[in-house]
């Protein structure tokens, strides 16, 4: 999940509790929708991040390992229905 605060100067975008710097104002829109929920809308022009490489080395590592796992799931359904078909 993504979380961004709000703190007096900055923005911080928070990843996995890996702390990003965001270089861009942030607006906040709050609205109420038809089950009196209500709904926080945030937007921002040009986001500058400043991270380290390890935070970006973690996220790669997370991408890559859900495509693998799909490639894994994909491939065993395959077996499956091979396995199925045979008898």
């Amino acid at each position: 999940m993504i979380h961004i605060r709000h703190n007096n100067k900055r923005n911080t975008l928070n990843i996995a509790d890996n702390v990003l710097d965001i270089n861009s104002n942030i607006s906040e829109t709050t609205s109420l929708t038809k089950n009196n929920n209500r709904e926080v809308t945030y937007s921002a022009e040009s986001i500058i991040f400043n991270c380290t490489e390890s935070i970006i080395d973690k996220l790669s590592k997370i991408i890559n390992n859900g495509f693998q796992l799909i490639l894994m799931m994909i491939s065993y359904s395959i077996e499956v229905s091979k396995r199925r078909q045979k008898g």
